[in-house]
């Protein structure tokens, strides 16, 4: 979904070009491979009363970025942002309330830092208005204001606004239920990158819905969010190059793309993962990865535990004993890099 790693992404974040003078300097220092220098400009403008510096330096506390993470620091350097009118101050004393990071978790108060922001053109505070009020939390429920929200926040360009709209209309949910309109707002995310929303441009080719049937397009797109990372396009491409369905059949792209969802803690890919590794389909025959992805894919489907437990017991001692690490070890690999706009 992103064109540049996790790390970059967060940084361009913190040194938003609107941000001048001294966070240009920090971000420039940064760039040069110059850390402590990066630290020190934002620190002196900080204190300072620079607000836009503030809201960077509260930003590398939060996500422990060349400092260690600490948030009721954080918080503090927010505040004093926020205080100022800052909007990325405001949108992230937000945050930090909604998630009680070092404060108390308060969705209204969430949402009033959230508002100041986005009535300031933030993105990202206007989107998570919009969920706020699409899920009744700390405001009333009103879905009216979730569309109008997420409105505002697609016409700054927000992906996942845009793929919200485009669900609304999809289940006519707080509108009429308009298919076409769906596809449009849906494409328009797809098209900004939104891993997701190209997942669902791919589903809507394939069934025909507010666009022609295009098996090619679909494919496209399901391509394109696999490769992005997301791990229900990588289970149903891996499922298609299986059955040989729009594409030519191959057990090994299969294979790979499985392995791709399944360690990203897809439990279907998890479970199918387990036959290709039973059977050797794409993928060299192996009881102990067999045993492996049946037991994580268990804990997600009941109905898999007996077969799951049943190969384990097959297995001789040593590898019994290694399947138990593997399990016990396993931590899924994240699907999406965090951001400053998605929370």
């Amino acid at each position: 979904m992103r064109t540049i790693g996790c790390l970059g992404f967060v940084l361009a974040m913190l040194f938003a070009p609107a941000w001048a003078g001294p966070v240009e300097d920090a971000q420039a220092a940064w760039e040069r491979g110059d850390r402590a220098a990066a630290l020190r400009i934002l620190r002196k403008a900080s204190e300072g009363g620079d607000a836009g510096a503030q809201a960077s330096l509260g930003s590398m506390y939060s996500y422990g970025i060349g400092i260690p993470r600490d948030d009721a620091t954080a918080v503090a350097w927010y505040r004093k942002s926020a205080e100022q009118g800052h909007p990325e101050g405001q949108y992230n004393m937000g945050v930090m309330y909604a998630g009680g990071r070092a404060l108390p978790m308060d969705a209204a108060k969430a949402a009033d830092w959230y508002r100041k922001a986005a009535d300031q053109g933030h993105a990202s505070a206007a989107f998570n208005l919009g969920m706020l009020h699409a899920e009744g939390r700390g405001v009333a429920k009103d879905e009216a204001q979730a569309i109008a929200w997420f409105h505002k926040a697609a016409e700054l360009g927000h992906t996942g606004a845009q793929s919200n709209i485009g669900a609304f209309y999809a289940t006519g949910r707080g509108v009429p239920k308009d298919e076409a309109e769906a596809f449009k707002w849906t494409e328009m995310a797809a098209k900004g990158g939104d891993a997701v929303a190209q997942y669902n441009v791919a589903l809507m080719y394939s069934n025909g819905e507010g666009i022609k049937k295009n098996e090619a397009a679909a494919i496209e797109w399901l391509t394109r969010s696999a490769g992005a990372a997301n791990p229900g396009a990588q289970f149903a491409l891996a499922q298609r190059y299986l059955n040989g369905k729009g594409v030519p059949k191959n057990d090994g792209e299969a294979a790979r793309w499985m392995l791709a969802a399944a360690e990203r803690g897809q439990p279907k890919a998890q479970a199918k993962l387990g036959f290709l590794y039973e059977d050797g389909v794409g993928v060299q025959r192996d009881p102990v990865q067999a045993c492996v992805w049946w037991s994580l894919a268990a804990r997600q489907l009941p109905d898999i535990k007996e077969l799951a437990e049943a190969s384990c017991e097959r297995l001789k001692s040593a590898q019994r004993k290694a399947a138990s690490k593997r399990i016990r070890e396993w931590q899924p690999i994240p699907s999406e890099e965090p951001s400053f706009g998605r929370h």
